[in-house]
């Protein structure tokens, strides 16, 4: 079963986490749809990701059995991306946290900045 790529782990999400992003899934990855995504698609939903970085990104996710990589031989080429059953199973979790992100990231900042201030 395959579904959307459409929540990706955003920078915000690891903050919060206490998690600092590896350069690769600094900008995460938001692939739309509940069909296969054009790697153009991608590249354009994800803001300040360059072509290398968004590569890089969508290479880890394929090692990690989250995404399923498929080209075909046409002029031009394409190249489509796709949620595993893996992946699809790991979106509930993910669109949660990013929702807490969303909802704390404030509170997160300043609860940082006045512990900062302290030290």
């Amino acid at each position: 079963m395959r579904g959307s790529v459409r929540q990706g782990v955003t920078q915000a999400d690891h903050r919060v986490a206490g998690l600092e992003p590896d350069d690769a899934r600094a900008d995460g990855v938001d692939v739309p749809g509940n069909v296969p995504a054009k790697s153009s698609e991608v590249a354009s939903i994800v803001a300040g990701a360059s072509q290398k970085m968004l590569t890089q990104t969508l290479r880890k996710l394929e090692r990690d059995g989250l995404v399923e990589r498929s080209g075909t031989a046409s002029v031009p080429p394409r190249v489509d991306y796709e949620l595993t059953r893996l992946g699809h199973d790991l979106l509930p979790l993910q669109r949660a946290i990013k929702s807490w992100a969303e909802s704390h990231i404030e509170a997160v900042h300043a609860a940082r900045a006045r512990y900062d201030a302290t030290e």
